[in-house]
């Protein structure tokens, strides 16, 4: 493993022996790989809800709006983290489960949404 590591112009291995054994390879020598920053789907999820919403609506109306059936995937996607970033708000906030609850943008939403229309 040594000698492996001195052909490819690599730092040479530690072995240490503690509580168990351990091989440590350190990679210096090479090429650093950076991941490229990728939209995560919970950005695209709230992207959708605020292109679709341009007045009060219904959580069923949302649902309906972008043609989504699961009640608890479109809360646990969609509504609650666009409500938690601050994009969308509730017209009755003192009682969620109302059964006249509305959601609507909130300024920092309707900001977003004219961004993605351009």
């Amino acid at each position: 493993m040594i000698c492996l590591c001195r052909e490819d112009g690599l730092n040479e291995p530690e072995f240490k022996q503690e509580d168990v054994f351990k091989t440590i390879i350190r990679r210096t020598g090479q090429a650093e790989i950076k991941a490229t920053p990728q939209a995560t789907p919970q950005a695209e999820f709230i992207k959708r809800i605020i292109l679709v919403m341009t007045g009060e609506y219904s959580r069923e109306k949302i649902q309906d709006l972008l043609g989504l059936r699961d009640r608890k995937s479109f809360n646990e996607n969609y509504l609650t983290p666009a409500i938690k970033e601050g994009y969308i708000e509730m017209t009755i906030p003192k009682t969620p489960t109302s059964p006249n609850q509305r959601y609507r943008l909130t300024p920092k939403g309707k900001a977003l949404a004219q961004k993605l229309k351009k």
